[in-house]
């Protein structure tokens, strides 16, 4: 029941609505010392920077950046005082959208250049839009309800009787290093990792542990370390195999099968890898430098390429869909597992026929995997029952035994 309720929990941190998202957050508040890091304009960029009193207000002069130190700060210069940004009288707001403080994500992508799959986590949150972001849409979250108050509660509980389970566990091992070599014990581990790592980085941060939030965001800005330890919390899941038989079923499917399945893997990187290559050199199209004679910028990328840019345009005149080989290993990943998104599509001829063959070559793949996970899983779960049916047996075949001994 308790790993059940640890589950639950897990699940609502991910709700956006039982958590308060806004301007004047903390969450806000640590998004904005990223963005604002390298942010040196105040025409550009005002609400980085400290803001004059109404009803005039903009950038007060001479320049201050804002400081986010949340714990120490309360002058005129913090974020969420006086009149900047997160204070709630000032006209430095995200509603303000005669002289919005931040530039939109278009214009930043203008000025820095979109992002690509090599862009850092950092400048990722120095190139989207401050209002665009959820952490700082009041919209998004609910200043009414709250619900990290109960989590901490729960989180409390349940990591505590996790962790003192784990401690009995280990007291009553014959063999250390065989219990730490058993996978399910890792997990038990990995389990209630991420909850000290919160508790400990929150006191040691200096905001005790009225500054602990267990909330779950994607895009949150906080450390990275911690952004990926939350993660860790589905772990709890595999609690529930040490109480379902069928799980040992599985788990030797697995072990039975995993040399199969590699061996497929293997095909399907070698197809996805061949067929990625000839879908980019189809379909990406003609090469273009903006400014250029009968090179126009497609409208879908027109707010944020400059003069002298290279871009692709495809045969009907968009933005190509193949931009690089990196599109095509997704497309043809996605084509042959038979999942097909929709979000990259061929648009000529050739790379049209293309994909039909990787359509119905995917279709011949997937029953490889499933024909022989379904096999062996069928054979394994034959020999548990028949298991488990002997050693149901046995005992009453030991007291018909006993039994004839006696009467003899």
């Amino acid at each position: 029941v308790l790993v059940v309720v640890s589950i639950f929990s897990l699940f609502t941190q991910t709700i956006l609505k039982l958590t308060p998202y806004g301007e004047s957050t903390d969450i806000c508040g640590l998004l904005l010392s990223q963005y604002c890091s390298d942010k040196t304009d105040p025409l550009l960029d005002p609400g980085c920077f400290t803001q004059a009193p109404p009803p005039l207000g903009g950038v007060l002069y001479p320049l201050q950046h804002l400081t986010f130190d949340s714990n120490q700060c309360d002058d005129h210069t913090c974020f969420g005082k006086a009149w900047n940004f997160g204070a709630q009288y000032t006209n430095a707001t995200c509603l303000n959208e005669d002289t919005p403080p931040f530039p939109t994500t278009p214009q930043l992508w203008y000025r820095y250049g979109p992002p690509n799959i090599f862009t850092s986590r950092q400048k990722m949150h120095q190139i989207n839009g401050v209002c665009n972001r959820i952490e700082c849409n009041s919209s998004v979250g609910s200043d009414d309800y709250n619900a990290n108050r109960y989590w901490i509660i729960l989180e409390f509980v349940i990591n505590s009787i996790f962790t003192v389970e784990l401690l009995l566990r280990v007291f009553v091992t014959n063999s250390l290093i065989a219990y730490i070599r058993d996978a399910m014990n890792v997990f038990d581990v990995l389990a209630v990792f991420p909850f000290y790592a919160e508790v400990f980085s929150s006191l040691l941060g200096g905001k005790g542990f009225q500054g602990l939030d267990f909330s779950i965001l994607a895009s949150s800005p906080g450390p990275i370390f911690l952004v990926t330890m939350r993660s860790f919390k589905v772990f709890r899941m595999f609690k529930l195999t040490r109480h379902f038989h069928a799980s040992k079923v599985l788990s030797e499917t697995a072990r039975k099968v995993w040399r199969q399945i590699l061996g497929m893997l293997a095909l399907l990187s070698f197809l996805t890898v061949l067929f990625a290559i000839l879908l980019y050199e189809v379909e990406r199209g003609k090469r273009c430098y903006v400014g250029d004679k009968g090179c126009e910028p497609p409208a879908s990328i027109a707010d944020y390429v400059h003069t002298g840019d290279m871009i692709l345009v495809d045969k009907k005149g968009n933005a190509s869909s193949f931009a690089n080989v990196f599109y095509g290993l997704w497309f043809c990943f996605v084509t042959l597992t038979t999942t097909g998104y929709g979000d990259v599509t061929p648009s000529t001829n050739v790379g049209q026929v293309m994909a039909i063959f990787l359509m119905i070559s995917g279709t011949f793949y997937m029953s490889m995997p499933l024909t022989a996970a379904a096999s062996t899983f069928y054979s394994v779960h034959t020999s548990y029952e028949e298991k488990v049916g002997r050693t149901a047996v046995a005992p009453q075949d030991d007291a018909e035994g006993d039994e004839q001994q006696q009467q003899a």
